[in-house]
């Protein structure tokens, strides 16, 4: 019953993912609303779901280890977006963030030991095999899919020349099709014994269609970037739910997981989740911006100023604006342009391929 209702719930995210990414580039597009209300509208939907969460649940609060974990995970992604691009790695600002990070984390560590049942992250759950698989496969393939999901429109928007609207149009075909494969998966593990195949042939598949992503040029055909986003949709629908299956059915059986811990397995796992996104997003967005620098120093003719225009402009650089860039210096940038993008699906590929080992890890 677990995996059906999670297939639910896949199917709700699949009703978000048909109208977030259109709403998000009218809202980008739009002279009056602006590419802000792609955060404002987070405002009144979390509090309402702030609220529902504060009526609904009477679970115990840990509120140093959230004092401690909330920092620590901030300094970290401080760090890792900050190294190497704006300011150096031994730029006192960025290795004060790692300081701090480890010196929270040790803290962390130490009040979680000391917090006992009521701790943010149990000792008694954390050490258990299948939650620490879970948790792995899901921070790292989050990782692979949140760099690929804040990537793609830069291809989109930059190298195809599309608006932002358009960019959220091409990109449901990843979205979707991982919501509706998610569905099938979900009521297909309902039906078996063993959810592991699942995770293997599910993260298989994401890291086959991450390395196809890397293929992307500047002239790829409609076919290969709606059809790769369709791979990994596809690998992404039937993996996502495995940790969570995981960890219920353990909990259910009452032997790696007690029945009262499942609850918190799952919360972890979706922790990890939002963990691992936030971390594919810094590292890639490092990975892009340093890549991006260099490639576009090496174009001939190319000035600081221009350099400088396409750095700080995001999906919003106007390339093929003659006041911008000459027609003749186009391709060449746009070529370098897409290698940078390309740099951000190898670390994509990297964290869905590590997805695929924590895959095999389970009990």
């Amino acid at each position: 019953m677990r995996p059906l209702l999670f297939s639910l719930l896949t199917g709700m995210f699949a009703i978000a993912s048909l109208v977030g990414p259109p709403l998000g580039g009218v809202f980008a597009d739009s002279p009056a609303l602006t590419w802000r209300w792609c955060f404002w509208i987070n405002l009144p939907l979390g509090a309402f779901a702030f609220a529902v969460i504060l009526g609904v649940f009477r679970v115990p609060f840990d509120p140093l280890g959230t004092l401690l974990l909330v920092p620590a995970v901030v300094c970290l992604l401080l760090a890792l977006q900050w190294g190497g691009t704006k300011y150096a790695w031994g730029d006192a600002r960025v290795w004060g963030c790692l300081l701090a990070f480890g010196l929270l984390t040790i803290a962390l560590v130490s009040s979680q030991l000391w917090g006992g049942d009521n701790a943010t992250l149990p000792p008694r759950v954390m050490r258990q095999r299948t939650v620490i698989a879970g948790a792995l496969q899901m921070a790292c393939s989050a990782a692979a899919m949140f760099a690929q999901n804040f990537f793609l429109p830069f291809y989109f928007q930059v190298v195809l020349g599309t608006t932002a609207t358009g960019s959220g149009v091409l990109i449901l075909p990843y979205v979707v099709t991982m919501a509706v494969i998610g569905i099938f998966a979900g009521a297909g593990m309902s039906q078996v014994s063993s959810y592991k195949p699942f995770g293997w042939v599910g993260t298989a598949i994401f890291v086959i269609g991450s390395g196809l992503l890397y293929t992307l040029k500047v002239d790829s055909p409609t076919a290969s970037y709606i059809g790769f986003q369709v791979i990994i949709g596809v690998g992404t629908g039937i993996a996502w739910q495995v940790p969570f299956v995981a960890v219920q059915r353990a909990s259910a059986k009452g032997k790696a997981i007690k029945a009262s811990d499942g609850p918190i397995a799952n919360a972890l796992m979706a922790f990890f989740n939002s963990l691992g996104a936030s971390l594919g997003i810094s590292i890639a967005q490092n990975v892009f911006a340093s890549s991006l620098q260099n490639r576009l120093a090496a174009v001939p003719g190319i000035t600081a100023a221009q350099i400088a225009t396409i750095m700080n402009a995001g999906t919003g650089v106007g390339l093929r604006d003659p006041n911008v860039l000459p027609s003749e210096m186009l391709l060449p940038v746009l070529t370098q342009y897409n290698s940078a993008i390309r740099s951000t699906f190898i670390v994509a590929t990297v964290f869905s391929g590590l997805g695929f080992l924590a895959s095999l890890l389970y009990d």
